[in-house]
């Protein structure tokens, strides 16, 4: 069997999308050596060449760095147009039902990329948020995209 150091930084985004490449990987009699820490950690031993294969969620203005000589990308690294909202570990709200049916402490405005209004338009339509009260508040795609809170 074949191994190879995996390693990912340490959330709960970071280990889904590790999760999966993992499976793949079991699947193909490739057995990882999961490395997990901070990314500041783990860039260092990517461009030290201690890790085969670096698992995370593309953010470009924190991940760019990554992009060392001898650090080969895979894949598509970054799609402005999918996005993903995930709540915290501990958070109140696991889903869009959840969202709909919440009170008045949760704000109702929705950031959206404004290249994605017409697609946020049909999930607040499926998903009731609409009828729930909420709104879009579309944004130059490169500020809806922004994070707004660290990983």
């Amino acid at each position: 069997m074949t191994t190879l150091t995996l390693a990912y930084p340490e959330s709960t985004v970071h280990e889904a999308t590790a999760a999966a490449i993992i499976r793949v990987l079991e699947a193909n009699d490739v057995e990882p050596e999961i490395v997990t820490g901070p990314k500041s950690i783990l860039a260092t031993m990517l461009k030290n060449q201690e890790i085969d294969l670096y698992v995370s969620a593309w953010l470009p203005d924190e991940d760019g760095a990554l992009l060392t000589p001898g650090v080969l990308p895979l894949g598509t690294l970054f799609h402005s147009e999918i996005c993903c909202c995930i709540p915290g570990e501990n958070a109140a709200y696991t889903s869009l039902a959840d969202l709909a049916q919440a009170g008045p402490e949760l704000s109702r405005t929705i950031i959206t990329p404004a290249s994605l209004v017409a697609h946020m338009e049909k999930v607040l339509d499926v998903y009731g948020l609409a009828a729930a009260g909420f709104t879009l508040a579309p944004s130059p795609d490169a500020e809806a995209i922004a994070p707004s809170i660290p990983f």
